[in-house]
This record gives structure tokens, sequence and C-alpha cells, in this order.
């Protein structure tokens, strides 16, 4: 017989946490971060950090605690480009999704992008993702493309 996968809460936990004391902190912590979600955007859009990697024009924007990065570099051409964009400690299913700590770390992209001068950001989107850039005001460069920018 084949189990049907169970159905989960948008914020449920996925942790791969054999402890189940600890699972059911982390559940639990993640279940009062998501009654406090505007609390939380306005303390974190304030606190979150752009590092330069040291190398090239790559850059870092960093959540604190680690809960969620984006990685971009700037070309020549002054095209900022995000290459990647992680939320939650353990970044795959992670049950800190719906937070909307995605949308401030692209906003602080978005930020940087303009106090830069910077014209357009383009992403290379995961399929599920799709829908976060559309929302967020970006444009599919081709139907059924993964690719998307944003002028500024």
């Amino acid at each position: 017989m084949i189990e049907k996968p169970l159905k989960r809460k948008k914020h449920e936990l996925y942790l791969n946490c054999k402890d189940p004391e600890l699972n059911l902190k982390y559940r639990c912590a993640v279940e009062e971060l998501h009654k406090r979600k505007n609390e939380l955007s306005g303390v974190l859009s304030n606190n979150i950090k752009i590092v330069h990697l040291g190398y090239g024009r790559k850059y870092l924007v960093n959540l604190p605690h680690n809960i969620g990065f984006a990685e971009f570099n700037v070309s020549d051409m002054g095209i900022l480009t995000i290459k990647r964009v992680k939320i939650g400690p353990h970044f795959e299913g992670s049950s800190l999704r719906g937070l909307g700590l995605g949308r401030l770390i692209i906003k602080k992209v978005i930020e940087f992008a303009r106090r830069r001068g910077i014209k357009y950001i383009g992403v290379n989107s995961a399929p599920l993702a799709v829908d976060f850039y559309k929302k967020l005001g970006f444009k599919q460069v081709a139907p059924n493309s993964y690719y998307f920018f944003i002028k500024l």
C-alpha cells in the first residue's frame, strides 16, 4: 500500500531532527514568529547587512542570525544579477518561509541598486519562485522562462 504524504501547514516544520524536544521547541518558536510577522519585519529590515565578498563585484545580503541571505553581483555594464536567495536555517523546505523575509532581502537589493545608479536587476528564478518575483514587480523575459528582470 502506498502512503499519501501528510498535508502540512505552510509554516510547519520540515526539520530533519531526531530529537523530539528540540523539534517541538523549534516548531513553537516558528509559530510565534508567524504570529508576530509585522513586528519581525520591522526589526529585521533595520538589521539587514550588505557585505562585499572581497573579490570582484560580488555581494551578500545577510539577515541576522543566518536566517536568510541573497548573493548577487554587478556586471561591468551596470546590471545587478541576483544569484541565490535562501531563507531559513536549513534552507530547503524551511518553516521560516511565508514571513516576508525574501521580500525584505530583495527590497534591500533594490535599495542598493538605486543608490549605485543601477538601472536593471535580473534573476534566474527557481520554478517555485516565479510568483514571488512577479509579485515584487519583476517581468518574465519570455513565456516559460525562469529569467526575470526589473527596470529601476
